[in-house]
């Protein structure tokens, strides 16, 4: 199936209690093991689009009270620069091994 993957959406949560609702997290930091599942990806040779889905602050599809905007722009910018961070940690090992 890998060798058909186009592109992958990266979110990373952690799972509370038996209603299951998720308590979204910076990616890596979750129960969604987005390292082992990236970095299996890259060892496979994927080259494909890495979109990310920093649903720290707000789910965008889903109804809700707005966020304050100044709060969200912030964990959404930190949001990348630590899966940047994270991304080339991975990186850096696959091109290593």
């Amino acid at each position: 199936v890998k060798q058909a993957i186009a592109h992958v959406h990266v979110k990373d949560a952690i799972m509370h209690g038996e209603d299951g609702e998720p308590d979204y997290t910076f990616a890596g930091e979750g129960s969604a093991h987005v390292e082992a599942i990236l970095e299996d990806l890259l060892r496979s040779g994927y080259e494909g689009m890495i979109a990310i889905e920093p649903h720290i602050v707000k789910v965008f599809h889903l109804k809700e009270e707005n966020p304050d905007e100044s709060r969200a722009y912030h964990l959404y910018v930190e949001y990348g620069q630590r899966f940047e961070k994270l991304f080339h940690k991975i990186e850096n090992r696959v091109k290593g091994d």
